[in-house]
């Protein structure tokens, strides 16, 4: 796509004091955060319908896919044995936590019955399939799917696009991804300037938590930031990991590679650190603000001007643009690496503070809706270690649509909007439950922690409050049984829960 460019070169693991290393470790190489995304080896049009093409991505085609009918749920439905052997074991690990019939095996008709009547199946969600045909593709494409693939595994943010399966066969890869129907950043141009606030807020608390996982981007760019939907006040997802790269502090990184208008003078030069991302925040952030980029020309010019940092706010586009702003952009696009603000300054930034442009969704939290969350926690902190997991399954297989009320409540508690709830936001949230002490409180929050890694991330949030949306579709706990028999068993064994406790 564009001017997309990828030199591979060995990097060199250099210290360097503005390497940007993790000053905050959310990382979560767990082993449940590694089982979120399940690996089939079969052919994925066996459970998805092709609608139609989307686009190229940077290593393959893109497909808008829909679950066919009768194979949700997977193993959890499927009858491999005689029915009179079933019993009501095998879906056990659900019922308290949902308040729900317990997950067991019924008959060809009932499950007939079921996936013909239920009002989970009465409308198809859509997804994004990603693709690429193996026999067609060099290894460094093959070896870009993969990366991409690991590094989805590792993050976790409301703000980044969430990949559900991986399917592979002797001749092809594909990745079942999130739809994303909002359309790129160009889509809805021009922009007011709270709007590109709210954007580059978004962007800059995605980015901060790559880094904070130890995760340089290196291709932020207008076209690889996404509207999860067509609502006007839909939020951007990030996407297309294929050129991230996992770095270790103090590593400098040496690949060409990224799309030339939103390069740093850095990468141009093969000497870089993750600060190449926020260079490409300025680039954005300016964009949004006056609808033009900031270094403009032909490629040789444009290549100059990004080497010697030179743009100017006189474009018309700026006139009526705050001073604070043009302060936010041109602290991001600062040549000196060690100067230039990072993900995590940048969302402290005088101007994505400033109160007018919060988010509308947090504006009008209601009360009652807190009330029913700290409830939910207070419910979830209860429930077994295996009825948690689950419910993280669930959570991350949910919709936006399906878990909207829960993602604005997060927003409300994760009042640094790094993407995560620190302990201490946790207790701020629930100082207005009076009757659990200290102790107590910290006790929830360990419960709700279901990776271990000392903050509570998107989905285990959305897992603790799954029950606001109402009961929970069967569809949902079906999944979550076929996602944890990942052998397709059709039981829920020790073996498979070996790799997620």
């Amino acid at each position: 796509m564009g001017n997309k460019t990828n030199k591979s070169s060995t990097n060199n693991n250099n210290p360097s004091s503005s390497g940007g290393g993790n000053s905050k470790s959310t990382s979560s190489s767990n082993r449940l955060t590694d089982h979120m995304i399940r690996e089939r080896r079969a052919d994925v049009f066996n459970y998805y319908q092709d609608v139609r093409r989307l686009g190229e991505g940077s290593i393959g085609t893109v497909r808008l896919v829909k679950r066919k009918k009768g194979t949700e749920g997977g193993s959890a439905y499927e009858s491999t044995r005689d029915h009179a052997n079933w019993g009501g074991g095998c879906g056990c690990l659900i019922d308290g936590l949902f308040g729900c019939s317990w997950l067991t095996r019924r008959s060809n008709n009932t499950i007939n019955k079921h996936r013909q009547g239920s009002k989970s199946s009465n409308h198809s969600e859509m997804y994004a399939l990603k693709s690429i045909q193996l026999r067609l593709v060099q290894k460094e494409y093959l070896d870009e799917l993969r990366n991409e693939i690991s590094v989805l595994r590792s993050l976790d943010h409301p703000n980044i696009v969430k990949a559900y399966e991986v399917y592979e066969t002797k001749h092809n890869i594909y990745v079942v991804m999130e739809y994303c129907s909002g359309g790129d950043l160009y889509a809805r141009v021009p922009y007011a300037e709270s709007q590109a606030a709210n954007i580059i807020t978004q962007l800059c608390s995605a980015i901060g938590n790559m880094h904070d996982n130890g995760i340089t981007h290196r291709d932020i760019k207008m076209e690889n930031i996404m509207f999860e939907s067509s609502d006007p006040m839909a939020k951007i997802k990030l996407l297309d990991f294929g050129l991230s790269k996992k770095y270790l502090p103090g590593m400098y990184m040496s690949d060409w590679c990224g799309t030339v208008y939103t390069m740093s003078p850095q990468v141009l030069e093969g000497v870089y650190t993750n600060k190449a991302d926020c260079w490409s925040i300025g680039v954005i952030a300016f964009l949004l603000l006056c609808n033009e980029k900031p270094f403009r020309g032909k490629r040789s010019e444009m290549l100059s001007k990004i080497k010697h940092c030179d743009f100017t706010f006189n474009n018309p586009g700026w006139c009526n643009v705050s001073k604070d702003a043009k302060r936010f952009v041109a602290a991001l696009l600062t040549k000196d690496p060690k100067k230039r603000l990072s993900a995590d300054e940048a969302l402290q930034h005088s101007w994505l503070k400033k109160k007018d442009f919060a988010s509308v969704s947090t504006k009008e939290l209601n009360e009652s809706l807190m009330v029913n969350v700290k409830d939910n926690i207070l419910s979830f902190a209860q429930t077994s270690e295996l009825k948690r997991i689950a419910a993280v399954i669930v959570a991350h297989k949910s919709s936006v649509k399906e878990i909207l009320d829960m993602r604005r409540a997060f927003e409300k508690i994760d009042t640094e909007k790094d993407g995560v709830i620190t302990i201490d936001e946790f207790k701020t949230a629930m100082a207005e439950c009076d009757e659990y002490s200290d102790e107590e409180v910290n006790a929830m929050f360990d419960h709700i922690d279901v990776n271990k890694n000392g903050t509570i991330m998107y989905t285990e949030f959305v897992a603790a409050t799954l029950e606001l949306h109402g009961r929970v579709e069967e569809k949902r706990l079906a999944e979550a049984f076929d996602h944890i028999d990942d052998d397709d068993s059709g039981y829920i064994s020790k073996e498979n829960l070996k790799k997620l406790l």
